[in-house]
Parts: C-alpha cells; structure tokens; sequence
C-alpha cells in the first residue's frame, strides 16, 4: 500500500503495527529487477481511503487541523493545475476520457480572437 501527503501523516498518526484496516484505492502493477537479475512484480494499492476495521474493534475520530495557507499559494496551484498542458500528456474531460484533438483550423480559431 501507498499513502502520500496529508493521508499519509493521518495514518501513521492513527494506524498501528497489527491494527485490523480497511483500504480503498487503485491497484496498480509494479515491475522490477532484482539484485539476482530476475524480474519480479509487486502489487500496490494507492490509498485513497483509510480506516480502521471496526467489526475488529473500536475507534474515535478527531478531525486533523490543517495548517493555514496563504490565499495566493492557493492560487497559484491552482493556476499552475489549470494551466498545466504539455504536447505528450493526454487531455482528459472531467470523467477522465481522452478528449478529441482539435484539427490545426480549430487551433487557430481559439487562438486567433479575431476568428
């Protein structure tokens, strides 16, 4: 399993060595070789979601505070995010199917404010 930012602090705040959980996320396929040569494969789960296995016990639940950030730092990620397009990536709709490519006339005419 792999965590990463906030979920990651959450669950080695919350989380201990044997606690029973329960863990939603992607599946994913890692391949690599080993000192030997040979390939090996491991299985990941990137968590999206995680929480203790409460037919094994109880829990309670305090809500983590987060650190203030400034208003612009939060603007400019989130510009950086809008704005980020590269040649090789795939442009994705809001349910993460690809997008037509637009021909070199459409390009031109959102580019071009006069078109």
């Amino acid at each position: 399993m792999s965590a990463w930012r906030g979920l990651a602090d959450n669950i080695r705040e919350s989380v201990k060595k044997g606690d029973a959980v329960i863990v939603h996320g992607k599946l994913r396929s890692e391949n690599w070789k080993r000192e030997d040569g040979q390939v090996s494969n491991t299985l990941i789960v990137e968590a999206s979601f995680v929480g203790h296995d409460l037919t094994r016990g109880t829990s309670v639940f305090h809500r983590s505070s987060r650190p203030e950030r400034a208003e612009t730092d939060v603007h400019d990620e989130i510009q950086e995010m809008v704005h980020r397009e590269s040649g090789d990536t795939t442009q994705v709709d809001g349910w993460g199917n690809p997008r037509p490519v637009p021909n070199a006339q459409e390009t031109v005419r959102r580019q071009d404010p006069a078109a």
